[in-house]
């Protein structure tokens, strides 16, 4: 669970570079847009990314949040748990896809019917990474 002070942060700051863990063991970093939802930090993607494959196969992962400047920033060492169109319940992946888009962009979409349209189209997951050991230089 994030403290307060990191959901501020995070609530803010929308910037991530995500790391992961490939087959060999080395890590695979993405660059993402993020914001506090539920439990942890969510952002979505499509199921053919590489992270996504890398956290289906380890779930551990490591998330740097940025500020602009790069002077401020947090680092949520955790696991991710991921919202699968074809695995989880279609209401909650589609409420949790608008909780993430909302975060991250720090507005609601204007058209949520045609949000959830483009969602189910390209096959997006939702992925909350939850902390188990946090740092910060804010």
């Amino acid at each position: 669970m994030l403290s307060d002070n990191l959901k501020e942060f995070a609530g803010k700051n929308h910037n991530g570079v995500l790391t992961t863990f490939r087959k060999s063991g080395a890590g695979q970093m993405s660059i993402i847009t993020c914001g506090p939802v539920t439990t942890g930090i969510g952002f979505s993607s499509t199921l053919e990314k590489a992270k996504i494959i890398n956290l289906a196969r380890d779930n551990r992962c490591t998330l740097l949040i940025s500020s602009p400047d790069w002077r401020q920033y947090i680092v949520i060492e955790g696991h991710a748990k991921i919202y699968h169109p074809e695995l989880s319940d279609p209401k909650e992946l589609r409420l949790l896809l608008r909780d993430i888009y909302a975060s991250a962009s720090g507005k609601d979409h204007p058209n949520w019917e045609e949000f959830d349209r483009v969602m189910v189209a390209d096959r997006r997951v939702g992925i909350i990474v939850e902390s188990e050991n946090h740092y910060s230089a804010i």
